[in-house]
């Protein structure tokens, strides 16, 4: 989980600014992507509301973009012997 820092209060302009100063922050967060506090949330939580709430955000389905390879499109325009990178991997 990456640590990143925090300066309370702030504007986004002024965190700029602060960034570029090199100024000290009020403290240093982490931060935690959507998917992974999705997971561990359901994974872990005691109470049926939240597990609810964050399985709304899970359902499965392949992407329409790239068919669930998980790849971006710039990637799978890539090919080799008329096979794209994903089929390649298989």
């Amino acid at each position: 989980t990456p640590t990143v820092p925090v300066y309370a209060g702030f504007t986004p302009a002024q965190t700029r600014d602060a960034l570029k100063r090199k100024l000290d922050p009020s403290y240093m967060g982490t931060f935690t992507g959507a998917r992974r506090y999705v997971l561990h949330t359901f994974a872990n939580t005691q109470s049926a509301l939240m597990r609810k709430r964050v399985s709304r955000y899970m359902e499965g389905k392949p992407c329409p973009t790239c068919h669930g390879k998980r790849l971006k499109a710039e990637a799978l325009s890539v090919t080799f012997a008329g096979v794209d990178i994903g089929e390649f991997m298989q």
